[in-house]
């Protein structure tokens, strides 16, 4: 049984009110750009997933975000350096333990 079953509703509200916020945001800036396709062909695209997905990666090794085994618990020895695991020009999933296994 709860008790109070809109208990921290206000914070996924505004979470949510956020992330459309966000989202339109860059749809708009996406479609002033020209497109997604256009951005896509021009390598906008592909940048800004590079930029974010190493940034993900120092937050990673800073233990910003913690993954058991990885950063929290760790092995200690880094195999793949972070430009071995991404690549500029080309999309491609990474997960965040790669770079130690």
């Amino acid at each position: 049984m709860f008790e109070d079953a809109s208990n921290g509703s206000y914070y996924v509200e505004d979470i949510t009110q956020q992330i459309a916020e966000k989202s339109w945001a860059l749809f708009v800036e996406i479609e002033e750009a020209g497109g997604y396709l256009e951005l896509l062909k021009q390598g906008i695209i592909q940048k800004k997933i590079y930029d974010h997905a190493i940034e993900e990666q120092k937050w990673v090794e800073e233990g910003k975000i913690k993954l058991i085994g990885v950063n929290l618990y760790p092995k200690l020895d880094v195999k793949k350096s972070v430009e071995e695991l991404y690549n500029e020009k080309e999309i491609k999933a990474v997960r965040w333990a790669e770079m130690f296994e």
